[in-house]
């Protein structure tokens, strides 16, 4: 029984391999379960693919790269990759993060200073909390998270921005906050479920 489950489970992913050799993807798919597919030199797009936890996002490996070494509270860590594009300027860690858990974590550190909007991504309504915070005299915080509930589980995107405060840092100059925002958009903008 065990061989057979494996026979089909090896067609079934040979099947998948050969469909998408004999069209052109956008992006590539890394499932976290299963097989990795190696991303191809025409595209800098790969998509990650959660089916554990039921969702799927779309990201530049130009623009962020995957931390190996995550919470054990996270489905997945992003990295902005400050190096290439935000050499010389404030910026020193911009983190994108999603927690998939029966309860809510990341919401709870905001205080009553916190802006809470409604926001939609792909059709998915999630509640959205802000924060700012001179948190030292060196550093300066911001906190994003998307919240929303899905198959009673708490979905939460969660970014952290962390920027060295200039006048402390006289040889950095100030990031363009413009590019950040079309860089983090480019990828939350694609999160989905897939059942």
């Amino acid at each position: 029984m065990l061989k057979a489950s494996l026979m089909i489970s090896f067609w079934s992913v040979a099947f998948s391999i050969a469909l998408a050799a004999c069209s052109t993807p956008t992006a590539v798919v890394i499932p976290t379960k299963g097989i990795t597919i190696v991303p191809t030199p025409t595209t800098s797009l790969v998509m990650y693919q959660d089916v554990a936890n039921k969702f799927e996002l779309t990201y530049s490996k130009s623009d962020f790269y995957i931390e190996a070494h995550k919470s054990p509270d996270l489905a997945v860590d992003f990295l902005v990759n400050i190096e290439d594009n935000f050499r010389g300027k404030n910026l020193e860690e911009v983190r994108v993060s999603i927690a998939v858990n029966r309860e809510c974590h990341f919401i709870w550190g905001y205080g009553a200073t916190a802006l809470i909007e409604s926001a939609t991504i792909n059709g998915i309504s999630f509640t959205r909390y802000s924060a700012r915070d001179s948190a030292t005299s060196t550093n300066v915080f911001e906190t994003i998270t998307y919240q929303t509930s899905h198959h009673r589980n708490c979905y939460e995107i969660h970014t952290s921005i962390r920027e060295y405060v200039l006048e402390v840092f006289p040889n950095l100059t100030e990031y363009s906050r413009s590019l950040l925002d079309t860089k983090l958009d480019g990828l939350i903008k694609t999160f989905r479920f897939i059942e």
